[in-house]
């Protein structure tokens, strides 16, 4: 490849590297990236009895429904099993044994029911919904009046020692393989049998407990069957619903890893933005329009960036610490010999989202990562023999979503080209691999992660990189097969302090992420410290 031609390339992997992925099809997003090891919720074994918060489930909405992939689809919150997940009546993940079974043979259009007594009265300690399943006798899927036709929706009633209530409907939806998008607000809702591939799909219903006053005596689920071709049987299970991990420390105290490694570098603590501009080796660029300013953390002792988007600029900062020793176009970088385009890093910041992210993000709003591709460093007088073709590298951004209203937050997202994933010229863009992680606006986040490269067998790449990222210590991802690069001089060159503003076009509003206490060393260093 020739200089002239990777220099064309750069200018066309700049213009989409960092723009984010639409989502993509069932098949697409479920391809085994979803293991134990790629972003099922905490990974790091519980150390203690500490108190902590209660499960903060995730909100599921109308305008929030399920699909079939995502539990949210608005925060790219994933089921662990794609179709929805459930507890059976013996508290097992996926289990066969039913709480209920609704039977349908022959009949009429009209309500059939359920006697659901046990399972209303584990729900009322944790109100995560009603799974309806099919296991198909004969015939085609039946279907179901929804919300839609009050007259006709799912109703349940339930009776205790003070009365009877009829309980509101907060939720009816279905997943079908055959869509990758939310169903609710139809008319009608399906089930069908996980034996048939091309027309699996699950029916979950949430209704309100919260004013049920009483010793339960019994509990009647009953929906509107519209029209059937066979015979079925309906069973129902308890709605799985995933955790959400908005504060982890808290929710997992006994997870929390402390750190206590000493940085390589790291930003001034109470640096000013010239401070912080002369600190970063490959300089600075914030938007013209919406510059930079400091502002203080009194709770950590620091001082942070305020890094502003708006209609007159989409990028609030894009700052790179670059860890080559090369001529470029400013000045020669004079990097430490300890960190010189190293194989294994830690990297920690901590982030703050501000609230009027909520009505003007994009999807694919991107936040610090690193970089192990040339092109993110100026090629003049780059060694013939370390260029390599842009698709035998690698780079990331930990990106967050859109707003989700029901659960006040941004999913978390790990946006990743690579030698062994999407590389730069797949026309899917780069990976979306999602965490369990959401960001509240306003709340302090305190983010590390660590990139061992993987390694080469002469021009044969290895799967045995490793990925691993904390959420205020908490160890909330790990994958260890990652396969990063194909060639031996894609080492780590950059870390990327980026608040861009992904996808298409620009914010439609003014927008602002803070961040601070940015460090890079060889082990773990742990989580920003507060000062009170």
């Amino acid at each position: 490849m020739t200089l002239r031609s990777i220099a064309a390339l750069v200018v066309l992997v700049a213009a989409f590297a960092w723009a984010h992925a639409e989502q993509r099809s069932a098949d697409a997003v479920a391809d085994g990236r979803r293991s134990a090891r790629s972003g099922d919720g905490p990974v790091t074994p519980e150390r203690s009895s500490s108190p902590r918060l209660p499960v903060e489930r995730l909100r599921m909405i109308e305008t929030e429904a399920p699909s079939y992939d995502y539990a949210s689809p608005t925060l790219y919150l994933p089921w662990r099993n794609r179709g929805g997940d459930w507890i059976d009546a013996d508290g097992v993940a996926q289990g066969v044994t039913p709480y209920a079974i609704i039977q349908l043979r022959v009949g009429t259009p009209g309500y059939v029911s359920a006697d659901v007594t046990t399972l209303v009265k584990k729900l009322l300690s944790d109100n995560t919904g009603f799974l309806v399943g099919a296991r198909k006798i004969k015939g085609a899927g039946p279907k179901f009046a929804s919300q839609s036709n009050p007259s006709r929706a799912p109703r349940l009633i339930i009776t205790t020692n003070m009365g009877v209530h009829e309980v509101p409907l907060l939720l009816d939806t279905w997943v079908s393989v055959t869509s990758n998008r939310s169903l609710a607000q139809e008319p009608i809702w399906s089930v069908g049998d996980p034996r048939d591939k091309d027309e699996y799909g699950n029916g979950m219903l949430r209704f309100d407990l919260s004013k049920v006053e009483g010793k339960i005596a019994s509990a009647t689920l009953s929906i509107w069957l519209e029209s059937y071709y066979g015979e079925y049987d309906l069973p129902i299970y308890e709605l799985a619903v995933p955790e959400l991990l908005i504060s982890p420390a808290a929710q997992h105290p006994g997870r929390v890893e402390s750190g206590g490694g000493v940085p390589w570098d790291q930003m001034p603590a109470r640096a000013t933005v010239a401070e912080i501009q002369a600190w970063y080796d490959d300089g600075w660029v914030s938007s013209a329009s919406y510059p930079a300013v400091m502002v203080d953390w009194p709770e950590y002792g620091v001082k942070a960036i305020r890094a502003r988007a708006g209609p007159l600029g989409a990028t609030g900062i894009n700052a790179r610490k670059v860890f080559v020793k090369r001529a470029g176009p400013r000045k020669p970088y004079q990097v430490p010999t300890a960190y010189e385009a190293p194989t294994h890093l830690f990297t920690r910041y901590a982030i703050k989202v501000g609230e009027t992210v909520k009505d003007c993000a994009n999807l694919g709003q991107k936040t610090p990562g690193t970089t192990g591709t040339w092109q993110n460093v100026n090629s003049i007088g780059w060694p013939a023999d370390e260029l390599y073709d842009a698709d035998l590298g690698w780079a990331f951004n930990l990106n967050h979503t859109l707003y989700s209203k029901a659960n006040d937050s941004f999913g978390v997202l790990w946006y990743f080209y690579s030698f062994g994933g999407h590389r730069f010229s797949s026309p899917d863009r780069g990976d979306t691999i999602p965490f369990r992680v959401a960001y509240r606006p306003g709340q302090v986040y305190s983010v590390e992660y660590e990139i061992k490269l993987n390694s080469l067998d002469g021009q044969v790449a290895r799967s045995d990189g490793v990925f691993r990222l904390w959420v205020d210590g908490v160890r909330v991802y790990e994958n260890t097969v990652v396969k990063y690069r194909g060639h031996a001089a894609a080492n780590i060159m950059a870390v990327i302090t980026q608040t861009l503003h992904g996808g298409n076009g620009v914010p439609g509003c003014e927008m602002w992420h803070e961040i601070a206490g940015l460090a890079f060393g060889p082990t773990y260093i742990g989580p920003l410290k507060r000062v009170r």
